[in-house]
């Protein structure tokens, strides 16, 4: 009863200190961003004296005659409910109640891109999806490719021992991403981990996709490489099996390629994969694949955002020691219940950040969809950098943040669900011939650049080749190498968060009495 009068004390002194920030009795005289920020740090501490309170039921050692492996992919930070997401609450009572049916047999595991992706979790890089996953009690997380979005050092802390900036309990994985300068694996991570279920030994070997270090920004990734998925983990599984007598694997792989799930289902004898748990391509899938010795290994991939839970079942037989499986996913909806505890730490967080995050920047004029709002945002990189043109990948404006309907009331969380990720503006000039090189891409442009077939025009006057023309862009795209950007002329970066530049471009238009209607 004390612990209860406690968090609800901390949750009334979060909710008044808000209420004071968000109430500006000078509307001329704006909170400068420092002191926003400073009110969601001290509002910040108070939640750091909440804790998450969970029961589990204690495992034994009797034996065990199947093994329930359920799975969290591509959550992006989705600790809050929205209409989009269930929320960490719904997710977490589900996870720790199916743990506690049958404690001997269940393991917890994530496929990757666990933190980047909404405000209330980027704005202390994941710690607090760190703090739900603990509680909820994860066993071991594979690395994502957007775990490299602030520094892959910013998560490896997470397992450096020092309890100051938080610490995971669960093992981060690995197996095939090698830093360059030494050809080890990355320091803090593990390629494997073993896990004891009854009389058995599961072993759980991760990886991240064969390749998708284009799919993180340059300066993030450039002093590491992915390597070959199956000449790396088969050797790993077969020491599993051989040496240390582990019984089952789970293949855990931040990636969904059905190349790569039929490589792994080409391993045989001591490198057999018994499970394959995908991530990475945000689908709702459970399916199976047929090994080349003839089993079926289940496969599972549970959505994005917190959508849906994977769950694969294996039988084992207690004398052959013979495995099969089936996988399904389970939608997690508005109906589910909420974790108490794990509900009240993610309102206290809400409160906590509701003067950054909660700030109302504008209006929707009409229900704002993706491909609309992917151009508006080329249009208003052009403006800011008052360039020719702007071009800018249409993945970076992620498609679960819509829609959004008329009428809604847009604030700077809005904008960091649509481009949840850090980066910065950068401009060049170039020549026209350079011009149409990058329209050989499916990069998006600022509507004033039209292509059809061979004629391009810029403001309805034809592209010259040997003109040159101011370029914007932002820097996970300006920095890769196929495209010309790195070979113009008078590069240059001013900081800016491209996530910034919407945001003062939504407030203009709110300046200036109009709703957003990109």
């Amino acid at each position: 009863m004390k612990k209860l009068f406690r968090i609800f004390l901390l949750l009334w002194i979060i909710t008044l200190t808000v209420g004071c920030v968000t109430t500006n009795p000078n509307p001329n005289k704006p909170k400068t961003e420092a002191e926003v920020l400073a009110e969601v740090n001290k509002n910040l501490e108070a939640v750091d004296e909440l804790t998450i309170d969970v029961s589990f039921v204690p495992e034994t050692d009797d034996p065990i005659d199947f093994l329930r492996i359920l799975t969290v992919n591509d959550f992006h930070g989705a600790l809050a409910e929205t209409d989009q997401a269930a929320g960490a609450a719904r997710m977490g009572k589900y996870l720790i109640d199916q743990r506690n049916l049958n404690p001997n047999e269940t393991i917890v595991l994530s496929a990757g891109d666990m933190f980047q992706g909404t405000g209330i979790s980027n704005y202390r890089r994941g710690l607090d999806v760190i703090k739900w996953m603990n509680a909820v009690k994860f066993d071991a997380m594979t690395i994502g490719n957007h775990e490299f979005d602030w520094g892959i050092s910013e998560i490896l802390k997470y397992r450096d021992g020092d309890l100051s900036n938080g610490e995971a309990d669960f093992p981060l994985l690995g197996a095939n991403i090698v830093q360059k300068a030494n050809g080890q694996i990355l320091p803090n991570t593990e390629p494997y981990t073993i896990i004891n279920k009854g009389h058995l030994k599961v072993g759980i070997v991760g990886y991240i996709g064969y390749g998708l270090e284009s799919d993180i920004a340059v300066g993030m990734v450039k002093d590491y490489k992915f390597e070959s998925i199956p000449t790396t983990i088969g050797p790993i599984i077969e020491d599993l099996r051989k040496n240390q007598q582990v019984d089952i694997i789970i293949a855990l792989g931040h990636d969904g390629s059905e190349t790569t799930n039929s490589m792994l289902a080409g391993l045989t004898g001591y490198q057999a994969v018994d499970a394959i748990v995908n991530g990475h391509y945000h689908l709702n899938n459970s399916d199976y694949i047929t090994s080349v010795d003839n089993r079926e290994i289940p496969i599972v991939q549970a959505g994005s955002s917190g959508e849906y839970v994977g769950d694969i079942t294996l039988n084992i037989n207690p004398i052959t020691k013979k495995i099969t499986g089936v996988s399904s996913t389970v939608k997690m909806g508005s109906s589910r219940p909420k974790h108490d505890s794990i509900d009240n730490y993610i309102n206290a967080l809400i409160h906590a950040t509701a003067p950054l995050f909660s700030r109302v920047i504008g209006v929707a004029g009409t229900t704002i969809t993706k491909y609309p709002t992917v151009t508006w945002a080329a249009d208003a990189l052009k403006a800011h950098t008052n360039a020719d043109v702007a071009f800018i990948n249409s993945g970076g404006i992620r498609g679960d943040a819509f829609p959004i309907a008329k009428g809604t009331e847009v604030t700077v969380g809005h904008l960091y669900k649509i481009m949840p990720f850090d980066n910065t503006v950068k401009t060049v000039t170039l020549t026209g011939t350079q011009i149409r090189v990058i329209l050989n891409f499916s990069l998006s442009s600022s509507s004033n650049l039209v292509a059809k077939g061979s004629s391009v025009t810029i403001d309805g006057v034809p592209l010259v080749d040997t003109r040159t023309y101011r370029v914007a862009s932002i820097d996970y795209v300006f920095d890769q190498k196929q495209y010309p950007f790195l070979d113009g002329t008078n590069i240059e970066a001013d900081g800016l968060l491209f996530r910034d530049v919407l945001i003062k471009a939504i407030e203009k238009m709110t300046q200036q009495n109009q709703e957003w209607i990109p």
